[in-house]
């Protein structure tokens, strides 16, 4: 008998292989939220959820008793009350490491794009200043300068490994040191910042790491520095970023996810100093395919009796 699993939130490449082992009830499709959770509140024993979708509370958990273990489809779990999910005993899983190279991809790309100046330079070219203006400033060279990196998790992991061919000194902060990585530990984010010319902020959401990327550390960084965020938005003072940005006294910043999505700081759209992407570091059919076998993994463990592979906490 196949089980029934309500879905919050997907992809619809992810639920087609979701749907070959489970029974897919798609609550984000019912014009009555409340009254399709009653429905299928006597069957349903699985949640999925994504970043992207309304926040699972304590309430929704309530609507649906027979639901002991929530998935996050995504590598986040920003949208799921952590607290409730424990005070019911439900275990909640996530896409642990489905997409970190993919991120790590975009993060390099974007270290590249600002360093070299391509994204200016392409308008440059578009616009037809190398006829009127002739051939646009130099840049500087990206190969050997030195690389920090805030949150040395999977994705931080895959950041260091891509830009080894760089020949970049890499350096990274963490509450704690990991011995077993190559790189140098910094236990201040603020010198770390000082100390490097690209600072890349892989952190997860919550309270923890809210604006941890501050006045302070973005100063550090200074106006020659690229501050580039693919973690999540809320690790960074947006407003106090703009602001450095404008006035200079941050040099540039590769942009992939932010405090209020969808909404981007309007400011931005006018700086040429920056490259923006609408959080699409990790969306590759890849990674969703990984997305979708880690959600069976945890779902098929689960219920077989057995540890959850990517339990969060």
């Amino acid at each position: 008998m196949s089980i029934d699993i309500v879905v919050m939130g997907g992809w619809p490449a992810m639920e087609a292989m979701l749907a070959e082992k489970f029974t897919l009830h798609r609550a984000y499709q019912a014009p009555d939220f409340e009254a399709f959770l009653s429905q299928v509140a006597p069957i349903a024993r699985a949640i999925v959820t994504n970043p992207t979708c309304r926040r699972l509370t304590g309430e929704i958990m309530d609507m649906l008793p027979n639901a002991k273990i929530i998935h996050g489809a995504g590598v986040g779990v920003d949208n799921i009350d952590l607290e409730a999910a424990r005070a019911r005993g439900i275990i909640v899983t996530y896409g642990q490491g489905a997409s970190a190279l993919d991120v790590a991809e975009i993060a390099l790309g974007m270290m590249i794009d600002l360093a070299r100046k391509m994204g200016t330079n392409e308008r440059y070219c578009r616009a037809g200043k190398w006829v009127s203006q002739g051939r646009a400033p130099f840049n500087n060279r990206l190969t050997g300068r030195k690389l920090g990196l805030v949150g040395m998790g999977m994705i931080g992991q895959e950041v260091a490994r891509l830009a080894a061919p760089l020949r970049m000194e890499t350096s990274y902060y963490t509450r704690h040191a990991r011995p077993n990585l190559p790189y140098r530990h910094e236990p201040d984010l603020v010198k770390l910042a000082r100390d490097v010319d690209i600072l890349i902020v892989s952190l997860p959401g919550g309270a923890e790491t809210h604006h941890m990327v501050n006045r302070a550390v973005i100063e550090a960084l200074g106006p020659k520095g690229i501050l580039i965020s693919v973690g999540r938005g809320s690790a960074i003072d947006e407003p106090e970023m703009v602001r450095a940005l404008q006035d200079g006294r941050l040099g540039q910043a590769g942009i992939d996810v932010y405090e209020n999505e969808p909404h981007v700081p309007e400011a931005l759209f006018t700086l040429e100093n920056v490259a923006l992407q609408p959080h699409m570091a990790g969306a590759t059919m890849e990674a969703l395919h990984r997305s979708a076998e880690i959600i069976v993994e945890n779902l098929e463990a689960h219920f077989a009796g057995l540890p959850v592979p990517n339990p969060v906490g």
